[in-house]
């Protein structure tokens, strides 16, 4: 599942979920909507595949679940 990818990607690259909540001003409950492909954000995209995250785990702004 690329939820799981994505998450694996983020313990290896040392980013952690606080981080991101405070840096893009989301909530952590639409962090884990996001990360489960139940919620969609282009700007989270962006940054994830920025940082290196495999592009193919990512479908118009969606985490391919």
């Amino acid at each position: 599942m690329a939820c799981v990818e994505v998450r694996v990607w983020m313990v290896r690259k040392g980013i952690k979920p606080g981080a991101i909540i405070k840096g893009y001003g989301v909530s952590a409950q639409f962090l884990d909507r996001y990360l489960k492909g139940k919620a969609t954000s282009k700007p989270l995209t962006e940054y994830f595949i920025g940082e290196g995250c495999p592009e193919k785990l990512f479908n118009n702004g969606k985490v391919v679940a």
